[in-house]
């Protein structure tokens, strides 16, 4: 095998890369280019086996191998990573700098897939602000780096490279499939179930180049044409068609790394001189896919800094501030920095670690700073720290028999408890972030009420999404504790549902229960009809207006940047359409009737206090202005 440079894998590379970026900028529109990252990776398990193949037989190859990732890509990472921490000191307030320093350590020792694992889920809204978030995808690829390797000290494995590569890809296929409908963020975060996307690259690097390009066909090249062209508009269509909601990884992800894989021998295989490759190796396209990794490395960040300096304002201004800040970063990145690296030099070695090494050093020293002055608090008023110190939540009241600490559940009993509970209140967190209003209300009124909640888990009765990331069986003995509750508690007379409605409506759930339908509206309908046949009285709280940014934040830096910023426009994409419910539910409540002005403007705050304490949940002020004007 020679190390011959195909070109075209920096076209496939500007596809990569290209979707990644539009997914960030516009993920309400290229849902599914989270897709580019599983593009990298098969090609990565090319570009890496290929390499290992050929030079596995010489002295010292692995101590190479690894100096040779360390040149190629430490110089850069360590200028991006430095240069965020710099510029964050602009952007960020105390809460946010402080989670940026944690992350930029398990950045800076390639673990940061491990720590978003531990944090949460990659789709959540919490990790949106996350400036090194998309790291997670370099460490997996570093990891792979690691322990890959090794393999090709093993006597067994170099003599039986194919065989072996194939059973541990269909072995990882099959793991990661069943475990990204067990734990998704597991699924998504870590290297063990991403081995198969690395492996169908590798596949592809043990085939025989030249026997491949000798073999010969009638209408070669138009079939070429064809099955390129089919594949990359496979790629293209799944960025709009998979969203947070997909299974994934697994065979959705494999879906990709075939793809890619077929683009590969494709371009192996087919001589110099054909339509696709004209395409991928074109001047501009090729330039995206050889500059990608600086384009990976510095387009996430520039985007989260402009939505924070435009405030989310998708504005020609932000998109072009966007584009261009990237491309000139990227450009000085590449030119300057991971050209330089890329020779076999002593000196570029030893400045390549000490780069990384300086890296872990300036991270370190930044987490220690903002750990021992609050995250700069310096850099902002007394009030302003005391908004952002105020506590998101608080214990939740009540005597309750289960807790989040103990079970991953609430079932508590709230309000009045020298009463027996007549109200059964149920839901995910958007029911949470009522629980101190609703006890506060209750206890004036001397009555109480069943509460049993778990932040995303639907109130049914009848499953949970296929696509979830909590953990399922913590949601399957929520949804069995109301069932019991509502079968059995004679006491009960009304039951309340609260959630956030459209994180539910579009998935698929299984069949754990026996309902037939996979789909949410004929779910929501078998619970309450189950409920309706109890005898109880259901309520059902519409979906709550989302300002879709984190309020304490914004507003704050609002005031740095001279910006106004009191209300937000509200539209009800998210709404549940009643109509197919309401000869099941006795009251509908509308938040938006209680919080907004009018049904397209809402308030961020109210005698200047915030009425939400993230992108979408109210805060205990919200809470209060909505239940102590609803009749319960």
């Amino acid at each position: 095998m020679n190390s011959k440079y195909f070109d075209f894998i920096d076209g496939l590379r500007a596809i990569a890369i290209t979707a990644v970026f539009l997914y960030h900028l516009e993920p309400t529109v290229f849902t599914g280019g989270f897709i580019g990252v599983d593009i990298f990776f098969t090609i990565s398990g090319f570009l890496i086996t290929r390499l290992l193949i050929e030079r596995s037989n010489n002295s010292g190859f692995l101590k190479s191998f690894m100096l040779g990732r360390i040149r190629r890509l430490f110089p850069a990472y360590a200028v991006f990573i430095i240069l965020t921490l710099i510029v964050s000191v602009l952007f960020l307030l105390p809460n946010e700098i402080k989670e940026l320093s944690r992350s930029a350590v398990t950045s800076s020792t390639v673990v940061s897939n491990i720590y978003y694992y531990l944090s949460a889920d990659y789709f959540n809204e919490s990790l949106n602000d996350l400036a090194l978030l998309h790291t997670w995808s370099l460490s997996v690829e570093w990891q792979f780096y690691i322990f890959f390797p090794l393999l090709f000290c093993v006597r067994l494995f170099k003599t039986n490279v194919f065989l072996i590569l194939l059973l541990l890809t269909a072995i990882s296929l099959i793991i990661t499939t069943i475990m990204a409908e067990q734990d998704k963020s597991a699924a998504f975060f870590l290297t063990q179930y991403r081995v198969y996307e690395f492996g169908i690259g590798a596949l592809i690097a043990t085939l025989n180049i030249e026997k491949i390009q000798a073999f010969n066909f009638n209408n070669k090249n138009i079939i070429f044409n064809s099955l390129t062209l089919l594949s990359v508009c496979g790629l293209i269509i799944i960025c709009f068609l998979y969203n947070k909601n997909t299974v994934f990884p697994g065979v959705t992800a494999a879906y990709v790394n075939i793809l890619t894989a077929i683009i590969l021998v494709v371009g192996i295989a087919s001589p110099n001189k054909t339509l696709f490759k004209d395409i991928l190796n074109n001047r501009y396209v090729s330039y995206i896919g050889k500059t990608s990794y600086s384009l990976y490395l510095f387009h996430w960040p520039v985007i989260l800094f402009a939505e924070m300096y435009f405030f989310g304002e998708k504005s020609f201004s932000f998109y072009s501030t966007v584009l261009g800040t990237t491309l000139v970063l990227s450009h000085f990145s590449y030119r300057f920095v991971e050209q330089p690296f890329r020779f076999n030099r002593s000196l570029n070695t030893k400045i390549a670690i000490t780069a990384g090494l300086f890296t872990l050093l300036f991270s370190s020293s930044f987490f220690l700073v903002t750990k021992y002055t609050g995250g700069l608090q310096s850099r902002f008023t007394a009030p302003q720290l005391e908004l952002i110190n105020t506590p998101d939540w608080g214990p939740v009241p009540g005597d309750c028999i289960a807790t989040q600490d103990t079970r991953g559940y609430y079932n508590c009993v709230i309000g009045d408890l020298n009463t027996s509970p007549s109200i059964l209140v149920i839901g995910d967190s958007f029911a949470q972030m009522l629980v101190w209003a609703l006890d506060k209300k209750l206890r004036t009124e001397n009555r109480s009420a069943l509460y049993i909640t778990k932040g995303g888990c639907p109130p049914l009765v009848f499953g949970v999404s296929i696509s979830s990331s909590i953990n399922k069986r913590d949601c399957y003995s929520t949804q069995l504790d109301i069932k019991e509750a509502v079968q059995n508690n004679v006491k009960l007379s009304e039951i309340i549902m609260i959630s956030r409605w459209s994180n539910f409506k579009d998935s698929n759930f299984d069949n754990r229960f026996g309902s037939p339908d996979l789909n949410f509206e004929q779910r929501l309908i078998d619970t309450l009809r189950l409920f309706k046949e109890s005898g109880k009285k259901i309520t059902i709280f519409q979906a709550f207006p989302e300002p879709g940014y984190p309020v304490k934040e914004w507003w704050i830096r609002a005031e740095k940047f001279n910006h106004t910023l009191s209300h937000f426009e509200y539209t009800s994409v998210n709404e549940l359409n009643m109509l197919k419910f309401q000869k099941y539910v006795d009251r509908i409540i509308t938040p938006v009737d209680y919080l907004c002005e009018n049904p397209n403007r809402c308030s961020i705050h109210k005698d200047q206090i915030p009425l939400y304490f993230d992108p979408t949940h109210l805060s205990k002020h919200g809470a209060e202005l909505l239940i102590t004007n609803i009749a319960l």
